[in-house]
C-alpha cells in the first residue's frame, strides 16, 4: 500500500512529500523493500549527507534482517562505490576502507545468504590490499561465521520455512506458535552470542537483531495481542540506547492494532506516565481514544475494567506526590478533584456501557475506598506506648518464626504482611521494606505467588517506580520459574521383571513333556537359558538342574546390576544435580554442555538414552551435575531457555519413590521432596478443541484467572498454570491450575463469570 501511495505521489509531488511518506511507513512497519527504494530515492537526490545517515540507519535496522539483510549490504556497498567514483572525493585507499568496512560490519551477522557474501569478499580483498592494517580481517571475519554462526544457520533457515510455509501445512495452522519459538531462539540463542562481546556497537547489534524481528512478527501478526505484549516486554526489560522513547511508539502502534486487547492500552497509559507526560494529556488520551471510541465496544468487560483500573492507578500515583493541602477541608477537595472525577467517569461508563457487569463497578467502588482512604490524611495517631508494645511483640513473634526453615515458604511471608497490616502502623515504605524487600530474598517454594502479591501492593499503594520494579520481578520469575503439572503422591510399584522373563513364564505353566528318543544316540534337549525350576517341586528332572543354576547365577548378577544403576541413579538425584526435560532428540551431550558452560561449578552431563541393538536413541532427558549448590542456583535460571529450538524445563533432580523392597522398609511418604503432599489445584477442561483456530495459552488461562477474581473483589494467588503438550507439541484439551490456598478453589468454581470465560471455547 505505501509503495503505491508513493510511486503516485512521486508523478507530481514535491521531494520533502516523498520524504513525509517514507517516513510515514518506516514509522508504522519495517520493510526491505520500502528501505531499498528510500535509499534509491535519496541517492537521485543527490543529499549525500541524509544518504549517508539514510545508510547507517538502514543498517542497523533492516540490515540484521536475516532472510534479506544481505539486499541492504549490497546496496550499500554499491551506493558506496558509486559515490566514490563520481565526486572523485577520495583517494583509493579510503574507498577501499569504507567497502571493507562494510564487508567486516555484514559479516559480523547471522545472515542467510552470508556464504555466498564471504566468498565475494575473499575475491574482493585479493584485489584490493592496498590497506596494511587490514591484515587478519578477513580470517576473522571468516572464522566468525564458521565457529560461532554456522552452527545457529540451520535453525534459523529452518524457522524461516516454517514461517513462511504453504496453506494448509501445520505451521501455516499456528503462525503465532511458529513466531514465537523463532523470537526466543533469537532472544536466547543467537542474541547472547553477539552481547558476550566486549565492544559496544555488537551489544547494540545483538539488540537489533531481536528487534527486527520482532518487527517482523509484527508486520505479519500485526493482531496478536501476545506478539505485541511480547515486543513490549523485550523493550522494558532492554538498557540500552533510547528504549524508553521507543516503547513508546511501540505501545501507541499496538493500540491501533490490537485496541480489542487491554494489556496494550495499559502498556501505553503506564509508559506515557514514565515519559513523564502530563497527567491532563494522559486523561484526554483516555477520554477521546478510549471511552470515546467505545460504540460498540471494543473491548469486554473484563479488558475495559483492567484499562480503567489503569487509569486509575496513574491518577492514584499523580495525586499522592501532589496534594499539599494546608487543611482538611482543602486536602479533602484535592483528592476528590484529582483522583474523585476520574472514578466518577469510570463508574459511569461502565454503569452506561456493561449495565449488567456490577461486579466490574464493585471493583471500582473498592479501589476508590481505598484511595480515598490512603491519600487523606490520617486520623488521631494510635501509636501509644501500648500500641507500640504490642506492635514490637508481634514483630518479635514473627521474625522468630521467620528465622525457622517456615521463612523459606511464601505463605509465611504473606501471613506476615497481613498480620503487621492490620495494625494500622506501618506506612507503605515500612511494609514494602519489611516483607517484600526481604521476601523474595528469602522465599523459594512460590516466588511466582509472592511476585503477584507484590505486583498488587506496588499498583494499589505503591509509587512508580516500585510499582515498576516489582513488574519486572514479576515478568523476569514468570519466563524462569517452570511451570509443571500437578504431582499426586503416587504409590510405590515394584520393579517389572524382564519381558522375555514374562514370557517364559507363561511358557512354563503347561510345559510340553518330551518323548525319549530312540537309538544308541540320545539328545538332551536344549532348555531356554533363563528359565527356572519351579519353588517347591519335589519331582524336578535332573535335566533341569543346571539351568536352574545357570539360572539362579543370572539373578545374582542382574541383581548386583540393579544395585549398580541404583547407585549411579541415586548418583545423579542429589542435591547438587538438575534434571532437564523436553531436550531435543537430535542434541548432543556437547550442546547441552555449551548451554551451561558458564557455570563454574558445571562437574558432569549425561544424556538419558534407550538403546535398540546397535542404535542409540536419546529419551529427550538429561543430568546436570555441580560441584555445589550456587551452580544448582544458576542452572535453575536457564529454565525456559532454548536447545534446537525446544524450550528446557530445568528442575531440580528428585530422588525415586522408595518401593516395598527398600531396606528399612521407609516408605516415600518419609522422605523429604520438593513436591506439595496436596496441592490446592482446579481442572479446567474443553480449552482447546481439535478443529479450533485459536489456542489457549498458559499465559491467556492465567489472565482470564486474575481478571475474573479483579472483577468479583478476591485476591487469587496463582501458584502454577499448566496445559499439558502431547508429543507433537500440540496443546491438550485441558489444563491445571494451582492456588496458594484452599479458600479460594471453592470461589473460584461458584464465580459464574469466570466458568463462563473459560468455558467460552
Amino acid at each position: 500500500m505505501y509503495m503505491q501511495w508513493i510511486s503516485d505521489a512521486s508523478v507530481g509531488d514535491g521531494e520533502e512529500t516523498i520524504k513525509k511518506l517514507f517516513k510515514l511507513a518506516q514509522g508504522d512497519y519495517w520493510s526491505v523493500s520500502l528501505t531499498l527504494q528510500y535509499l534509491k530515492f535519496i541517492r537521485n537526490t543527490g543529499d549525500t549527507t541524509e544518504l549517508k545517515r539514510a545508510m547507517d540507519k538502514a543498517q542497523k535496522t533492516l540490515g540484521t534482517h536475516f532472510a534479506r539483510g544481505h539486499e541492504v549490504w549490497a546496496l550499500c556497498r554499491e551506493l558506496t562505490t558509486d559515490k566514490f567514483d563520481e565526486e572523485e572525493a577520495g583517494t583509493k585507499l579510503e574507498k577501499e576502507r569504507a567497502i571493507r568496512e562494510l564487508f567486516c560490519k555484514q559479516m559480523q551477522l547471522p545472515l542467510d545468504q552470508n556464504d555466498l557474501v564471504m566468498s565475494e569478499f575473499r575475491a574482493w580483498d585479493a584485489y584490493n590490499s592496498l590497506d596494511g592494517e587490514a591484515a587478519g580481517e578477513l580470517e576473522q571475519a571468516s572464522k566468525r561465521q564458521s565457529k560461532v554462526f554456522a552452527p545457529l544457520i540451520k535453525k534459523l533457515r529452518g524457522f524461516e520455512a516454517r514461517i513462511n510455509a504453504a496453506p494448509g501445512t501445520e505451521d501455516a495452522a499456528n503462525p503465532e506458535q511458529t513466531w514465537t519459538q523463532y523470537l526466543n531462539f533469537v532472544k536466547h540463542r543467537v542474541a547472547p552470542l553477539m552481547a558476550n562481546d566486549k565492544a559496544t556497537e555488537m551489544s547494540e547489534l545483538s539488540r537489533q537483531i531481536v528487534v527486527c524481528l520482532y518487527e517482523r512478527a509484527a508486520s505479519v501478526m500485526c493482531l496478536s495481542p501476545t506478539v505485541w505484549a511480547s515486543y513490549l516486554e523485550y523493550l522494558e526489560s532492554d538498557k540500552s540506547g533510547d528504549g524508553g522513547n521507543e516503547k513508546l511508539d511501540v505501545a501507541y502502534r499496538a493500540v491501533r492494532n490490537v485496541s480489542f486487547d487491554s494489556s496494550a492500552w495499559s502498556e501505553l497509559i503506564v509508559e506515557m506516565e514514565r515519559r513523564r507526560k502530563p497527567m491532563d494529556e494522559i486523561s484526554e488520551f483516555v477520554r477521546m481514544e478510549l471511552l470515546a471510541r467505545s460504540s460498540p465496544p471494543t473491548m469486554d468487560q473484563f479488558h475495559f475494567l483492567s484499562a480503567l483500573l489503569t487509569w486509575c492507578d496513574v491518577m492514584r500515583r499523580h495525586a499522592s506526590t501532589s496534594i499539599d493541602g494546608k487543611s482538611l477541608e482543602d486536602t479533602v477537595q484535592q483528592v476528590e478533584a484529582l483522583v474523585g472525577g476520574v472514578f466518577t467517569e469510570c463508574e459511569q461508563f461502565m454503569t452506561k456501557t456493561f449495565p449488567d457487569f456490577l461486579e466490574g463497578i464493585k471493583r471500582l467502588m473498592e479501589y476508590r475506598s481505598k484511595c480515598y482512604w490512603s491519600l487523606m490524611p490520617p486520623g488521631m495517631p494510635r501509636l501509644m506506648p501500648a500500641t507500640v508494645k504490642k506492635v514490637n511483640k508481634i514483630q518479635q513473634v514473627w521474625k522468630q518464626m521467620l528465622s525457622t526453615p517456615l521463612g523459606e515458604q511464601t505463605a509465611t511471608w504473606l501471613a506476615y504482611f497481613e498480620a503487621i497490616q492490620r495494625t494500622g502502623t506501618f506506612s507503605v515504605t515500612a511494609l514494602r521494606a519489611a516483607v517484600f524487600d526481604e521476601a523474595v530474598q528469602c522465599a523459594k517454594d512460590s516466588p511466582l505467588a509472592l511476585a503477584e502479591a507484590w505486583v498488587v501492593f506496588e499498583r494499589e499503594c505503591g509509587d512508580l517506580d516500585n510499582y515498576l520494579r516489582a513488574r519486572q520481578h514479576h515478568a523476569k520469575l514468570h519466563v524462569t520459574v517452570p511451570v509443571t503439572a500437578v504431582h499426586q503422591p503416587i504409590a510405590a510399584i515394584p520393579q517389572p521383571a524382564d519381558a522375555g522373563d514374562i514370557k517364559k513364564a507363561k511358557n512354563s505353566k503347561n510345559p510340553k513333556k518330551r518323548k525319549a528318543s530312540g537309538g544308541s544316540e540320545q539328545t538332551t534337549p536344549k532348555q531356554p537359558e533363563v528359565k527356572r525350576a519351579k519353588s517347591g517341586t519335589s519331582n524336578a528332572s535332573s535335566d533341569s538342574a543346571a539351568p536352574a543354576v545357570s539360572s539362579v547365577a543370572k539373578d545374582s548378577k542382574s541383581t548386583q546390576n540393579v544395585a549398580q544403576k541404583k547407585v549411579v541413579h541415586e548418583s545423579l538425584t542429589n542435591e547438587h544435580t538438575l534434571f532437564l526435560c523436553n531436550v531435543s532428540k537430535d542434541a548432543t551431550k556437547e550442546d547441552v554442555e555449551a548451554l551451561f558452560k558458564d557455570i563454574p561449578s558445571l562437574k558432569d552431563i549425561r544424556l538419558v538414552v534407550k538403546t535398540r541393538g546397535d542404535r542409540v536413541k536419546s529419551r529427550g532427558m538429561a543430568y546436570v551435575q555441580f560441584t555445589d549448590g550456587a551452580g544448582v542456583e544458576e542452572g535453575l535460571k536457564l529454565n525456559g531457555s532454548l536447545l534446537d529450538g525446544h524450550p528446557l524445563r530445568v528442575e531440580r533432580s528428585r530422588p525415586p519413590s522408595t518401593s516395598a523392597s527398600t531396606p528399612g522398609g521407609k516408605s516415600s511418604a518419609g522422605r523429604e521432596s520438593t513436591q506439595k503432599n496436596d496441592p490446592v489445584t482446579i481442572f479446567v477442561g474443553n480449552l482447546n478443541r481439535e478443529k479450533s483456530k485459536e489456542q489457549v495459552t498458559e499465559e491467556q488461562l492465567q489472565v482470564v484467572l486474575q481478571q475474573a477474581m479483579q472483577s468479583a473483589g478476591e485476591l487469587v494467588v496463582v501458584t502454577r498454570v499448566s496445559i499439558l503438550k502431547d508429543r507433537y507439541g500440540k496443546l491438550k484439551n485441558y489444563g491445571l491450575i494451582e492456588l496458594a490456598k484452599p479458600s479460594h478453589v471453592a470461589f473460584c468454581l461458584n464465580n459464574a463469570d469466570f466458568r463462563k470465560m473459560l468455558f467460552k471455547k
